[in-house]
């Protein structure tokens, strides 16, 4: 009896460790970005703006948020952020984003992991580990999260042939419509390695930091932010 009470408290002991470190274990954000650029190496010293071509009511808050996060990137390459037009711009950055969906998402689990135990039976004592057959159907709204930054160069900017140096896509899906609470997340997953490889298309992870509105609990597949 001692013996099989030691190893319920293993087998209990296991559980529990499983079940924090679930709990507890990072969450992260998915995008898929997309680069084409004519850069071979990052210039130090350029200047830029940062515009939205799809922003009917002139710049917003959220713009202005988003945008220094782009600052941030940029700056750190040894570009500056000028205020307004003139002589001395370089590059004029362009940031779209957008949200579609929802989509539906239908996933299936089969098996649960369980484990019995067993006294008095004509061999002493014994237990048991097995996978019971238990299917459950899941099906989640997801919103596809897209956001675009391109680069041009600004004497070309107004022409009739503005000329592209960088451009990205990034898209990742979720469950949460708005894109505010991610946006910084998608960004740093477009400037991971800048430029990066032309005409590649590469799955980012990015890690989200506890506390962070990205995160919403309740559990996802492959614990992946929301």
């Amino acid at each position: 009896m001692t013996v099989s009470l030691n190893i319920k408290r293993f087998f209990s002991l296991i559980i529990l460790i499983l079940f924090f470190t679930n709990c507890t274990s990072t969450k992260y954000l998915i995008s898929d970005v997309t680069k084409y650029h004519s850069m071979d190496r990052i210039i130090e010293n350029k200047t830029f703006v940062i515009k939205s071509e799809n922003l009917e009511g002139g710049e917003t808050l959220a713009f202005d948020y988003y945008s220094e996060n782009i600052e941030e990137y940029l700056e750190d390459m040894g570009w500056r952020r000028l205020s307004g037009r003139n002589e001395n711009i370089d590059y004029i950055v362009i940031l779209n984003w957008s949200v579609e969906g929802p989509i539906s998402d239908i996933s299936s689990k089969s098996s649960n992991f369980h484990y019995s135990f067993r006294y008095g039976n004509p061999y002493g004592f014994g237990y048991g580990l097995g996978y019971p057959y238990d299917t459950r159907t899941k099906t989640k709204q997801l919103y596809s999260r897209n956001v675009e930054i391109v680069i041009y160069n600004a004497r070309s900017y107004d022409t009739e042939n503005p000329v592209r140096v960088f451009e990205s896509s990034a898209s990742s899906l979720g469950s949460n419509a708005q894109i505010n609470a991610v946006m910084p997340f998608i960004i740093e997953a477009i400037f991971q390695d800048f430029p990066g490889v032309s005409g590649q298309t590469k799955t980012v992870r990015v890690d989200i930091p506890p506390g962070s509105q990205a995160v919403q609990t309740g559990g996802y597949s492959f614990n992946r932010a929301k």
